[in-house]
């Protein structure tokens, strides 16, 4: 399934605030019909941080307009969305927001690490490609960027004020490597593969059987 929001880097800071929160709106309401106010509030000041910095880093580096940001990108199964994903030449940035904190915790660095490790292992599309995930706490003390390497990196950490070094980071590594830029729609529809659960994967195993057939498969015998 196809992310919420999928733009390049310079459509996107140039996209008007209310057009991107309707494109993401919309999709919310298909599927989760609802309330929905405090969605829309966390997105418009995502949208707010993410074009003031990544604006900023264009003045910088022209080239980085070419990279892809998908905003919600839906992990099937897990029932969870990748708060945003940008695509800088080879890497593959997931970057968890959490807005209004005001500090690190160890279950947010789990969550977002979580999502890179499941990208690596289990989407098409972002097998062998470096995979940095980024803590943002908007309201955080200042973070530590680990450096991008080969696989799944380590998880940096930022707060709104270092967001624009985390781009810069970004640009060193597609500068440093020569790498050629992903194509945004091209990654957006790469299929998510996760393994099935023990549930699932017993279903499928007894699917078209009677079900006498199942009883006798799992009769445990007791000696």
């Amino acid at each position: 399934m196809p992310g919420y929001l999928v733009e390049t880097a310079s459509s996107f800071v140039n996209g008007e605030p209310d057009r991107l929160i309707g494109a993401l709106s919309s999709r919310l309401v298909e599927e989760y019909p609802g309330d929905h106010e405090r969605q829309l509030r966390s997105w418009r000041s995502q949208i707010d941080l993410l074009q003031t910095c990544l604006g900023d880093h264009l003045e910088s580096d022209r080239t980085a307009g070419g990279w892809g940001i998908i905003i919600e990108y839906p992990l099937l199964r897990l029932q969870r969305r990748l708060d945003v994903v940008i695509l800088a030449g080879q890497t593959v940035a997931v970057l968890e927001f959490k807005v209004g904190a005001g500090s690190f915790n160890a279950s947010d660095k789990r969550q977002v690490e979580d999502y890179a490790l499941g990208l690596r292992d289990f989407h098409e599309t972002s097998k062998g490609l470096s995979i940095w995930p980024v803590l943002v706490v908007t309201e955080g003390p200042d973070g530590a960027l680990t450096q991008i390497s080969d696989g799944v990196a380590e998880v940096a950490t930022t707060n709104a004020a270092g967001l624009g070094a985390a781009f810069r980071r970004l640009s060193d590594r597609v500068m440093a490597a020569s790498q050629q830029q992903l194509d945004v729609f091209w990654w957006d529809s790469g299929a998510y593969r996760p393994v099935p659960t023990i549930v699932q994967a017993a279903e499928a195993l007894f699917a078209g059987h009677q079900v006498t057939e199942i009883a006798a498969a799992a009769t445990v015998v007791v000696y």
